[in-house]
């Protein structure tokens, strides 16, 4: 075609538009490569694992969509999705975290939802398409028109293999339209996908719902196990709580073992405040051939029961053989180094709080109890420091906000 033929007609010259195309193709190919990087990454710290496709427009379908474009609009054409990403999801809540995310990382210039604007007797894929806006591109103008932005399709797996295998069928048919016994048939196709993907959904939100219940229920009992420092300080406020540890495997559903059994029983002793029936339960285990994990347990919960009934000495011990068998648990230190101060030996006490911090230093709670201790002894700079350091953790932590106003107006007389 010639240049005048393209200015009395106003199509794209095909020529023109291959030498325009060579040209600015690298650096939108390169700005692909960036943006699926960036994409992968953030789906990645969102435990996210979608399938990501990326691709650039050949030329034959660029000069193609330049010809479409130039016949149905008055203005130059300008083609948007040059360069896409296509993200594909198992679920259809996925699709809107997916989404949100990406709008609250990118410039989002346009949003298109296909498939609302077909009826329930019509066919045509479900996809969510953001335009999300490119910077340090350049682009051509007039009639070969590239937007510096990048097109990103959202669809589960079932859209997705729906839009291949209507691409096949229909967009590369050699007629226009199917007939209309097939286009019901597709319709019909379409919907019970769209349904499946529902039911999917539904399914999911169920486990969900089934997981959140389970958690909470363990939660509950964790409470319920753990035990509070019965001493009331100098100052007024109460001594931290004494975490519970980990319970027993499947200790929520009916009992597979004696052991199992026992420990449900003890566990349920416990959360009661019988403590002497815990105490039984959990010594009958200690009596068990059991594997060491098994037994840094039931020692530490069995100590957490003597802990409850100031049978400190008692708690030491238990204590010291759970760490003996689970020399790495940060609260098993932290559970005897609360004995210790009750025991009257803070060095002890700043000992064992030192290696719990080691093993896990983002526990505000411990840095108040070492703070308390740092208070006991006349040491007020360090009992502030880690009242500051329990506060970076937890901003909300009211006790030791408090705790810190007390230390620094005793520093002040």
């Amino acid at each position: 075609m010639a240049a005048g033929s393209e200015k009395s007609s106003g199509l794209p010259d095909r020529e023109r538009a291959l030498s325009i195309y060579r040209k600015y193709r690298p650096q939108y190919e390169n700005a692909l490569q960036r943006i699926h990087r960036r994409v992968r990454g953030l789906l990645n710290r969102h435990d996210l694992n979608p399938t990501v496709k990326f691709r650039s427009k050949g030329f034959d379908s660029y000069f193609q969509k330049l010809l479409r474009l130039s016949q149905s609009q008055d203005i130059s054409p300008v083609v948007k999705d040059f360069i896409g990403l296509r993200i594909i999801c198992p679920f259809l809540e996925d699709l809107e975290r997916v989404e949100n995310l990406l709008a609250e990382r990118f410039t989002v210039v346009e949003i298109e939802r296909k498939g609302l604007q077909h009826s329930f007797r019509e066919f045509g894929y479900d996809s969510t398409h953001l335009i999300v806006q490119l910077t340090g591109l350049s682009s051509p103008e007039g009639n070969y028109g590239i937007q510096a932005v990048c097109e990103i399709q959202l669809r589960t797996i079932l859209q997705e293999a729906w839009a291949e295998i209507e691409h096949e069928l229909i967009y590369k048919a050699d007629f226009s339209w199917p007939n209309e016994s097939i286009k019901r048939k597709l319709a019909s196709l379409n919907a019970t996908l769209n349904l499946s993907d529902l039911i999917f959904q539904e399914i999911r939100d169920y486990q969900e719902e089934i997981r959140q219940r389970r958690e909470q229920r363990n939660r509950l009992l964790e409470e319920r196990i753990a035990t509070i420092d019965p001493l009331v300080l100098t100052h007024g406020e109460d001594a931290p709580a004494m975490e519970s540890a980990d319970t027993f495997p499947g200790s929520l559903v009916k009992p597979k073992s004696p052991l199992e059994k026992l420990l449900i029983e003890g566990l349920n002793a416990h959360s009661a405040n019988r403590y002497d029936a815990a105490i039984r339960s959990y010594s009958r285990i200690l009596a068990l051939k059991t594997d060491n994990r098994v037994r840094a347990l039931v020692y530490n919960h069995r100590g957490m029961a003597y802990f409850s009934q100031e049978h400190y000495k008692r708690a030491l011990h238990d204590f010291n053989r759970a760490i003996d068998f689970d020399p790495n648990n940060h609260r098993l230190f932290y559970h005897r180094g609360l004995v210790w101060r009750l025991l009257k030996r803070p060095e002890k006490a700043l000992d064992d709080f030192d290696r719990t911090i080691e093993l896990n230093p983002l526990q505000a709670e411990v840095f108040y109890g070492r703070a308390q201790i740092f208070f006991d002894l006349g040491n007020y700079p360090k009992a502030v420091e880690d009242c500051d350091r329990a506060l970076e953790i937890r901003t909300d932590f009211v006790t030791a906000a408090q705790f810190r106003n007390i230390v620094s107006r005793k520093m002040l007389r």
